[in-house]
This record gives structure tokens, sequence and C-alpha cells, in this order.
């Protein structure tokens, strides 16, 4: 098995072991009112990085389906895409913070987002105020899905 094949039967199975997780809270505990995935930079597509494509596909689909099924239960499942977050593993790509950092130089806001912002996000998510929303990939990346193609950046 190559590594894009390992890393897509990773990033899928992730996914389902979280679906097997929820059920098994669902069985033990009741149920739960929230589900919020993560799917990085979703909207493609990725020349040479198939395996992340398909995973993030597969995430979003994944989302919606099971909004779909458990909305009768009062389950709300939605996600949210980040962009470019200032973490450890956007370290590697480009140089420097502002907006000198090829990563960020096509952005609107030209800027990296901040952990937090995605935190605010996933409240959001789970505050009344989201009450009727469900089956959503809340996208949270600094316009990046504004741009034409994702190799700009």
């Amino acid at each position: 098995m190559d590594i894009d094949t390992a890393r897509h039967r990773v990033n899928i199975r992730d996914e389902a072991q979280v679906t097997a997780l929820w059920d098994w809270v669902e069985a033990e505990r009741g149920l739960p009112d929230f589900l919020v995935n993560i799917v990085f930079q979703h909207t493609g597509p990725y020349p040479n990085e198939l395996h992340a494509a398909a995973a993030r596909a597969a995430v979003v689909n994944m989302t919606r389906t099971l909004a779909a099924e458990w909305g009768e239960k009062g389950i709300l499942v939605n996600a949210v895409g980040p962009g470019f977050i200032e973490t450890d593993a956007i370290k590697g790509y480009g140089e420097g913070r502002g907006v000198e950092n090829p990563m960020i130089q096509h952005l609107p806001v030209r800027r990296v987002g901040q952990p937090r912002e995605i935190g605010e996000a996933v409240a959001y998510l789970f505050s009344p105020v989201a009450d009727y929303v469900t089956g959503q990939v809340l996208v949270v990346d600094g316009g990046a899905a504004l741009l034409d193609s994702w190799s700009t950046i």
C-alpha cells in the first residue's frame, strides 16, 4: 500500500470511528444534541493531493448525511471548515506571519487565522442561535474559498 492510500484510509476510518463512537454514546448515555466535524480546506481541487481531497469530501458528505438521518432525533450535525490557522502544523508553509508570507498574501484578509476563531465558530454551532442550522459547513478561512484556486496560495 502506498502512502496516499494509507492516508486516505486513516482519514476515512477516523470519521467512521467517530460515527461508531457516537452510536455507542447514544446507546449508553442517551442522545447528544450536536456533532461538529472539522474539515480543513474542503473546497479543492488539490493537485497531487487526491487522498486529502477524497477524505475531505467524505467528511463533508458524512456531515450532510448524518444531519439528514439524525435530524428527526433532534441532533444537529455540522462542520467547521477552517482555513490557514496559526498552529504548529502550518509553520513549515512559507515564511513569516504577515502579508509577506506566500501562504496568505492572496487571502482577502491578509492574515493567518487564530485558533480562537475556530473555537468561536464551533461555539456558535453549539449555541441556541444555531438551533435551526444543520448539515452545513461553516467556512472560517479569511476569504480563501472566494479565490479561484488554492494553487495560488
